[in-house]
């Protein structure tokens, strides 16, 4: 179950949501590598379900906003690609000083999209 609430539906668009702050001599590089053309985005394109990747910024820090298809496949390219995931989270570990997981989120039906 996502943390908060009930699972989304298969065919759902789920959103997965994290906040960081980041060192600010990292910020640029931050915004190079979470944003939509950066290394996690690169990652999440090896699932056919990812569909994109927005990153918000305030003087606090980031949130990025990671959207799949569907609630399940997020996880699945994960598992099949621990080791590549792994080392793309080491790599960018130095940059923030706090991560935090917030949830995943079900689209609602009829909702304008950004």
């Amino acid at each position: 179950m996502a943390p908060g609430g009930a699972d989304p539906a298969p065919s759902t668009p789920t959103a997965y949501v994290w906040t960081y702050r980041v060192r600010p001599e990292w910020r640029d590089r931050f915004r190079a590598a979470y944003g939509p053309a950066g290394a996690w985005a690169e990652f999440f394109r090896g699932s056919p379900a990812y569909l994109r990747t927005d990153l918000l910024e305030n003087a606090d820090g980031f949130v990025t906003i990671d959207w799949f298809a569907d609630p399940d496949s997020r996880g699945a390219l994960v598992a099949a690609h621990q080791a590549d995931y792994a080392a793309l989270d080491r790599e960018w570990s130095q940059a923030t000083t706090d991560e935090t997981f917030i949830g995943a989120f079900a689209a609602v039906p009829g909702a304008p999209a950004a």
